[in-house]
């Protein structure tokens, strides 16, 4: 599932950190959500949750450096529109549970 999201900064920033990035081998994703924050109570954005877009900029295979720059260029207008994915868990369960029938044969 792809979305669109816009976070207000406030005082403690947009509200969430960010992991990944082509240094680790991954996509840039939400680390963590600060309890209070922009992202917590706007309620949409979830740990785990890939950033694909940082204002309409493609973030996809960037660094973490490239992103956490962007992020900075955001809060410097006092907010910021994030393109996000979030993979749905549905899909895994199906495939786990195809797994585990295999284990048990």
């Amino acid at each position: 599932m792809e979305f669109t999201i816009t976070l207000q900064q406030l005082e403690t920033g947009f509200g969430f950190r960010i992991i990944g990035g082509t240094e680790e081998g991954s996509q840039v994703s939400v680390g963590h959500i600060v309890p209070n924050g922009s992202a917590d109570l706007d309620g949409r954005l979830r740990t785990g949750d890939e950033i694909t877009h940082v204002d309409g900029q493609n973030v996809i295979n960037s660094s973490h450096h490239h992103v956490v720059s962007l992020m900075r260029l955001a809060g410097q207008r006092g907010h910021v529109t994030l393109g996000v994915r979030r993979r749905v868990l549905g899909v895994v369960s199906v495939n786990l549970l195809r797994c585990v029938t295999v284990v048990k044969e």
